[in-house]
C-alpha cells in the first residue's frame, strides 16, 4: 500500500511541476518579449491608444501575470501535499479499523489522525489564500505606483 501511494504521490508531483513550468515559461517569454519591445527606439510616432497608457503597461501586466503564476505553481504544489495527505490518513484509518486493538485504543488513534488531517488541511489552506491574497495586493499596488508615478510626472511636465 506504502508502495502505491508513494508512485501515486511521485506521478502527481511530476504532472504538476511540469504544468507549472510550462506555465512559467510562457509567462517569462512573455516578460521578455513585452520588456524588448518596450526597449526598443520607435520608428514612427505612437498612436493613442485609450486601452494603453504606455509603453511600460504591457511589461507591467506580463511581470503581473508572472508573478501570479508562480504563487500559483506554490499553490498547486500545495494543494497536491493536501490530497496525498488526506489519502494517506483515509488509508491509515482503514488500516486501524482492521487492526486487532480494542475499541478505545482504536477510537483515540483515529480521533488523533482525524485532528492532525483537519489541522494540517486548514492551515494548508489559509497560507494558500494568504500567499493569493499577498499576491494580488502586490501586483496591483506595482500597477498603482506606474499610474500614480504616471500622472505625477505627466503633472510636471504641463
Amino acid at each position: 500500500m506504502l508502495f502505491t501511494h508513494l508512485t501515486h504521490a511521485m506521478t502527481a508531483l511530476a504532472d504538476v511541476l511540469a504544468q507549472n513550468q510550462r506555465r512559467l515559461v510562457d509567462a517569462q517569454l512573455d516578460v521578455y518579449r513585452q520588456w524588448v519591445e518596450a526597449c526598443r527606439p520607435l520608428q514612427t510616432p505612437p498612436t493613442p491608444n485609450p486601452a494603453n497608457d504606455g509603453p511600460l503597461d504591457g511589461p507591467l501586466q506580463a511581470t503581473q501575470s508572472l508573478l501570479i503564476a508562480q504563487v500559483q505553481a506554490g499553490n498547486d504544489l500545495m494543494m497536491l501535499s493536501e490530497r496525498l495527505v488526506s489519502s494517506l490518513n483515509r488509508d491509515l484509518v482503514k488500516q486501524l479499523n482492521q487492526a486487532p486493538m480494542t475499541r478505545p485504543s482504536r477510537d483515540a488513534l483515529e480521533s488523533a489522525v482525524a485532528v492532525g488531517g483537519c489541522a494540517y488541511e486548514s492551515m494548508s489552506k489559509a497560507t494558500r489564500q494568504v500567499n493569493q491574497f499577498a499576491c494580488t495586493n502586490l501586483s496591483a499596488a506595482s500597477l498603482r505606483a506606474v499610474k500614480h508615478a504616471r500622472q505625477h510626472l505627466g503633472a510636471r511636465h504641463h
